[in-house]
């Protein structure tokens, strides 16, 4: 076309964003995106994401992640849109990672023997009276070192499980006086794999906010397409979901690491635990599934220092680890039979020779040997920074708020006097305290007490992590509280170790007229039920804009 005047204006052309690749069998597209979303069709063939397998000809999108899709017999992807970073690996193994790898040599292979063995013996837990010696499925805990992976191994054994039926074998029939043949009993009912899922990560969300411990039974496929919650899918909600909805038990630990508070997190563990065999002892499926743990970063350094020197680790932000006491409370309480160290590396021996010599010759509650596996990590396994993580930590309180791009929720907005809240505040953690007993900032590079006006009278003593009651002042804008499932007038002790009932958070405070604007996933009434708000995680100031 052309303007009197200004002449011929060539026409723009758009460059086109689709293309369509072959990946052969054992191979993965791994990629990297932030915003806008791509999208992912399979053509031909089949395809997964940590085990949840795409449908064909349906469109997925994807955005704010670092994953990976992987394909067993080989497929056909079509993907639309610009990634931040993507590339195809055959053998889901790079050339130059291994010397001499191959397919043969994916760490897949080893992840997929892991799962087949546990179908084994979930099955033979079916198969046995409940009660009796062996009626108890396996229960597996995932542990390394920092960027192993272990989260997404947790998903992918979480989603092989719940596409597998296991058939217990029929009871042999009681001896009977001879007589004419009859037609065979019909087999038993398929027992269909539920498997518990426990994080006690409290850094990544499992159906809740971060900062939590969790549990929940997975008996159906996750929702692969959430951009907050770890790829573990949203919280539950009670708009339209495209998935079932899985109800997790929620623990509030308020910090950052295990060690900013580690006798809080050492009784939450035990809550969690007692309150997840409670649930297996109720239904016979999902004690024959067992569980699969997931755990934060572990060290086998006592000190709870990051092994090694890691370029990556300018920042301090592995300084404190998890020690090898928390982890084995976590073995202890859980009742743990298998324990599967990730990477190959020498933090990964040492966690592996570590655990070897602390449980030899132990057995479960169970009468069971505690076993040790050593186990290959991905070289896909991304080091996720800083800013990265904060913006999956963001997505996930904007997605319990506000939904996502397929589900648009609308929270409750409502004014509330700030006297009628009862508002209780964790102390800053051990890490923080003996940051300002030297008078200065953590090594880890965290204080623990990000946008919080503590005032001039508080000192954070090390080892006290009591709730304390603090006025609804300017200083809870933009925080997230947990409201708590215990009365006003219970004890801080006990508000602390109750569970979760949802999350609440505090859009703007009006200091002189004493009002609090709150927004909540649910109508009712607040001031009942006690709020807490802890170190972690910080405060997110754009939600509401």
């Amino acid at each position: 076309m052309s303007i009197p005047g200004l002449g011929q204006i060539p026409v723009q052309t758009t460059a086109s964003t689709t293309r369509t690749f072959k990946l052969a069998p054992l191979s993965e597209w791994r990629f990297s995106v932030s915003q806008p979303a791509v999208k992912v069709r399979v053509l031909s063939g089949t395809a997964e994401r940590d085990g949840t397998e795409l449908a064909t000809s349906q469109t997925y999108s994807f955005a704010g992640t670092q994953s990976k899709i992987l394909t067993w017999p080989g497929c056909e992807l079509e993907v639309e849109g610009a990634c931040d970073h993507d590339e195809v690996v055959p053998g889901g193994v790079k050339s130059d990672a291994r010397s001499g790898a191959n397919a043969a040599q994916s760490p897949m292979i080893s992840y997929m023997n892991l799962h087949l063995l546990l179908a084994s013996q979930r099955a033979t837990a079916a198969s046995v009276p409940r009660g009796s010696p062996g009626s108890a499925g396996p229960r597996l805990l995932v542990c390394g070192p920092p960027h192993s992976g272990r989260t997404s191994l947790v998903r992918m054994l979480t989603a092989w499980a719940t596409k597998m039926a296991s058939f217990a074998p029929p009871p042999p029939p009681p001896p009977q006086p001879y007589q004419q043949p009859q037609q065979p009993p019909p087999p038993p009912p398929p027992h269909y794999q539920q498997p518990c899922v426990v994080n006690v990560d409290p850094q990544e969300g499992l159906l809740s906010l971060p900062g939590t411990l969790s549990a929940a039974v997975f008996a159906t496929l996750m929702d692969l397409e959430t951009e907050g919650g770890s790829g573990w899918g949203g919280a539950p909600s009670s708009g339209p979901s495209a998935v079932p909805v899985k109800l997790p038990l929620v623990y509030n630990y308020g910090y950052a690491r295990p060690s900013d508070a580690p006798d809080l997190y050492r009784g939450l563990v035990t809550r969690l635990a007692g309150a997840v065999a409670s649930r297996a002892s109720e239904d016979a499926n999902v004690a024959a599934s067992g569980l699969l743990i997931d755990t934060p970063a572990v060290t086998a350094d006592e000190s709870g220092k990051a092994n090694g020197n890691n370029k990556n680790n300018n920042n301090g932000k592995f300084g404190h680890l998890m020690s090898m006491d928390l982890l084995a409370h976590i073995i202890d309480e859980f009742s743990v039979n298998l324990v599967v160290v990730l990477g190959d590396g020498a933090a990964s021996t040492a966690i592996q020779q570590a655990l070897t010599n602390r449980f030899q010759g132990e057995t479960t509650t169970f009468g069971e040997p505690i076993q040790i596996v050593q186990l290959d990590a991905s070289d896909g396994v991304v080091d996720r920074s800083d800013a990265v993580e904060q913006q999956q930590r963001e997505a996930c309180i904007k997605e319990y708020f506000f939904g996502d791009a397929k589900r648009t929720l609308s929270p409750y907005t409502q004014q509330v006097d700030a006297d009628a809240l009862t508002v209780l505040r964790l102390p800053p953690g051990d890490n923080a305290a003996r940051a300002n007993g030297a008078g200065g900032s953590g090594d880890d590079g965290h204080d623990g007490d990000a946008g919080v006006d503590d005032g001039p009278d508080e000192e954070g003593a090390i080892g006290e992590h009591n709730l304390e009651k603090v006025d609804a002042g300017p200083s809870l804008a933009h925080w997230t509280l947990a409201v708590m499932n215990a009365g006003l007038h219970d004890p801080p002790d006990v508000i602390q170790h109750a569970p979760v009932l949802g999350f609440v958070y505090v859009a703007e405070v009006d200091a002189e007229r004493r009002k609090v604007r709150v927004l909540a996933p649910l109508s009712g009434r607040l001031g009942d039920r006690p709020l807490v708000f802890g170190r972690w995680p910080e405060p997110y100031i754009n939600l509401v804009g």
